[in-house]
């Protein structure tokens, strides 16, 4: 059985390559579908665009913010079910 730090790092990083995905799979269908999912992105393009605006980066940079920021919001609530089946497991 695995250590307590090591369940909740297993734990982040699961979540966090689950929150980049998404992000990644919403950037990817916003031309498909019209730009449904581009409300849904609005914290990384906040950032990407204060980004652009302090530091007057390049686009690719600005992209990875948005992607790195919407991947962290969007693990947040992944890490709450991961760490709720933790628990729920071993509760048993």
């Amino acid at each position: 059985m695995p250590r307590a730090s090591q369940s909740i790092k297993m734990s982040v990083a699961i979540a966090l390559l689950g929150g980049l995905a998404i992000s990644g799979i919403f950037a990817v269908l916003d031309p498909y579908t019209g730009f449904y999912f581009l409300n849904w992105q609005l914290p990384g393009s906040a950032a990407a665009y204060v980004y652009w605006g302090v530091f007057g980066g390049s686009t690719a940079s600005g992209l990875m913010i948005m992607w790195l920021v919407n991947g962290i919001m969007y693990s947040i609530p992944s890490l709450v079910v991961i760490r709720s089946i933790f628990a729920l497991r071993g509760a048993r």
